[in-house]
């Protein structure tokens, strides 16, 4: 009796256990089940969503042209549903942006790709299309204004990137006028900006001006430009004497990784910003962080909008324990790129340890709405349950997704909660993201649905951010 008694109660757990699993969403990622998933719950901008994954997902299935049409067709239907329930999603928005975009409806790409840039402006590959979309349609000087501005805003993509889109944009001669003008006003503007010399470099290089690219070049270099990955010259700088040599000596031209060496350099030339932020990224490197917060001051001291050197002194302010000082320097540098998310959750946990909680929390909700949470927030909440700081965001992400509901900000709602040990609320809210888009990867649910539910996700499942 007790054995029966026993089977019965594991069945009923079991059973409870399976039921919690199961509850309020569609688990798997075949077509059949999310479709009639669809069906059951046609509201579901987040099912709807991982539908369109396993339309487009390339399969036995889809491997008939006449098929893989109607999937196609299938999922243009889905992410037009999905726009009507949730106007701002940025994955219906940024495929229908490349799909009307190989499709030449070029007008059609500058509407959505204008929607999605309002949302999400550092959607770098719809600004690419949208710059080659504009220069189809003959709207060059629209189309060089947002190729300054997406210079300006830090989120481009690498030099090689650009050169290869700068060198397709410009053998329209037209375009390559607007954008010869615009590079003029901005570096007139701002004559100290890094990026701006850099860049303007690589359009002068593409356009067949070599002495006036090395020009822009050394000006960049004594601003600060380098590799500050290594402490070495400029990938581009070495690239482009591959292609043109240099018509002058310039200080920016000294090789090698030495620290004494370069030491000798940066007092030789103690007003080139780009030998000392050579050689204080070498210092860094070599774990001489006192040192190397000397020559960074210094770097910023010669150009004080030069955002490399006042991050990572906020970094190496970090490591010595200093954050309140490290907080100051990550403010410094995301003014200067203020959509640069490591750079405010940078900044976010240097306030937490500096004790300026509210401060952390307002700069967290800056965010909430553009980006899904990534393993940088998890450890960011974290600590804010250590410095009893979430109880104040889960108050202020409550009050922005009753304001205006957005799956971005409810995800990290959901994980708040489920950090503050309230997994019923995580997962009601959780749930509730789903339907407002919040997709997965492959058709499965988002991985924070399996966080707030203590589910094992599948092993296809990885969070890349």
């Amino acid at each position: 009796m007790r054995t029966l008694s026993g089977f019965i109660l594991v069945a009923l757990l079991f059973s409870a256990l399976e039921a919690q699993q199961i509850a309020g969403t569609y688990r798997q990622n075949d077509l059949t089940g999310l479709g009639h998933a669809v069906e059951k719950d046609p509201e579901n901008a987040g099912l709807r969503l991982r539908l369109t994954q396993a339309l487009l997902r390339r399969d036995s299935e889809s491997a008939h042209p006449a098929k893989a049409q109607q999937r196609l067709d299938q999922a243009h239907a889905q992410f037009q549903r999905i726009l009507e329930l949730n106007p701002r999603a940025i994955v219906p928005l940024r495929v229908l942006a490349l799909d009307s975009y190989m499709g030449k409806r070029f007008e059609q790409t500058v509407d959505i790709g204008r929607k999605l840039l309002e949302i999400a402006p550092e959607e770098m590959e719809v600004t690419r299309i949208l710059l080659k979309a504009l220069a189809r349609l003959g709207r060059y000087e629209e189309g060089a204004d947002l190729f300054i501005q997406w210079l300006r805003s830090g989120t481009m993509p690498s030099f090689g990137s650009v050169a290869g889109l700068v060198s397709v944009l410009s053998i329209n001669t037209k375009f390559r006028a607007a954008l010869d003008v615009r590079f003029t006003k901005a570096i007139s503007e701002r004559p100290r900006d890094v990026d701006l010399c850099l860049h303007h470099a690589i359009f002068l290089l593409e356009t067949g001006r070599s002495e006036s690219a090395w020009r822009a070049m050394h000006r960049g270099e004594a601003l600060g430009l380098c590799d500050t990955r290594t402490g070495s010259r400029h990938a581009f700088a070495r690239m482009m004497g591959s292609r043109a040599a240099e018509f002058t000596d310039s200080p920016s031209a000294v090789v090698g990784s030495d620290i004494g060496e370069m030491a000798r350099y940066h007092e030789g030339h103690p007003k080139h910003a780009g030998l000392a932020m050579r050689y204080g990224r070498l210092l860094d490197l070599a774990g001489s962080r006192d040192r190397a917060l000397v020559v960074y001051a210094k770097v910023c001291e010669l150009n004080p909008g030069y955002w490399a050197a006042h991050y990572r002194t906020g970094k190496l302010l970090m490591e010595a324990g200093r954050h309140a000082d490290a907080a100051s320097w990550f403010a410094k540098a995301n003014a200067l790129r203020p959509l640069h998310l490591p750079g405010r959750l940078s900044q976010a946990v240097a306030l937490i340890r500096a004790e300026r909680v509210a401060e952390a929390v307002g700069l967290v909700m800056q965010s909430v709405s553009t980006h899904a949470p990534g393993p940088s927030t998890r450890e960011l909440l974290k600590l804010m349950k250590e410095k009893s700081a979430l109880v104040e965001l889960a108050k202020m992400l409550k009050e922005s997704v009753r304001a205006k509901p957005d799956p971005f900000a409810q995800a990290h709602l959901a994980l708040t909660l489920k950090v503050l040990g309230r997994g019923s609320e995580a997962r009601s809210v959780a749930l509730a993201a789903e339907r407002g888009g919040l997709g997965g990867i492959d058709g499965y649910p988002s991985i924070i649905l399996y966080e707030v539910f203590d589910e094992q996700h599948p092993a296809a499942l990885s969070d890349k951010k």
